[in-house]
């Protein structure tokens, strides 16, 4: 089976991170002024970006886009293709700098992709920036939209560390947190799942690590298991601070699960 930062990569989880980041309308971000210059189809108002699923609202950076663009509209590949001249180019510029995600950059793809795949993307993208549309990411070679699924995965994502963790130490957690060799070595499919489910589940395998879990409801589980105090390595110590992440023995923790 193969990996990626040494968790494991099924078909169906690839089918996951190709919806996220090669879905049929993509979200982008304008100002006043630059929205009032595109074409009519191009300023709707979107008040149905809050229906776009979780994934893709990680996967565009749909809440991390900079206050300078307040114009929020959905577009499909039809659509975006009636930006004229510079439009398009200047439109993807401006999202890139104001954080919005999944806008990739020629000079980074020099080498990677097959002579005949860059013709393809180059004929809507010829100038620095590009984007992924579903027609032509379907065109592209396994290999080459694997390359593109696994840099978007991975992207400020650390090594799994579950193969230094020795047979030993791997019985005494299953013992203290039962859930956690379950969770280990592998991606969520979709965005949900945060710190505060990954830690629940790490002592109650039976509750479902993908759920977003409030901090209401975490504070309630906490308190119904009548914690006591323990030293900070101690095998099924649970810190928590801003950022809640179970410790699993040796110094090593179970931190909020990947991906986006």
């Amino acid at each position: 089976m193969p990996e990626l930062l040494g968790c494991t990569v099924t078909e169906g989880l690839l089918a996951a991170w190709k919806a996220h980041l090669v879905p049929e309308r993509q979200p982008f971000f304008a100002s006043k002024a630059d929205s009032s210059r595109l074409p009519p189809d191009c300023r709707r108002p979107l008040e149905r970006l809050r229906s776009l699923p979780l994934s893709q609202k990680d996967t565009f950076g749909v809440h991390e886009v900079s206050r300078s663009l307040p114009v929020a509209f959905l577009l499909d590949e039809t659509t975006f293709s009636q930006l004229k001249g510079g439009q398009a180019q200047e439109l993807l510029a401006s999202n890139r700098a104001g954080g919005r995600g999944a806008i990739f950059v020629w000079e980074d793809w020099i080498g990677e992709l097959e002579d005949f795949e860059v013709a393809i993307l180059r004929e809507a993208f010829p100038e620095d920036l590009f984007l992924l549309w579903p027609r032509a990411f379907e065109r592209l070679t396994a290999r080459s939209q694997k390359k593109f699924l696994y840099r978007f995965a991975a992207q400020d994502q650390a090594v799994c560390k579950r193969r230094s963790i020795s047979g030993g130490q791997w019985t005494k957690i299953d013992k203290t947190l039962p859930g956690v060799r379950a969770m280990a070595g592998t991606f969520l499919p979709d965005s949900g799942g945060n710190c505060f489910a990954t830690a629940m589940t790490a002592f109650e395998p039976e509750l479902v690590a993908e759920l977003w879990v409030q901090r209401d409801a975490f504070e309630t589980w906490l308190e119904e298991r009548r914690p006591v105090a323990g030293a900070q390595i101690e095998l099924g110590t649970l810190l928590v601070w801003r950022s809640d992440a179970t410790v699993a023995g040796g110094n090593r923790a179970n931190p909020q699960p990947l991906p986006r």
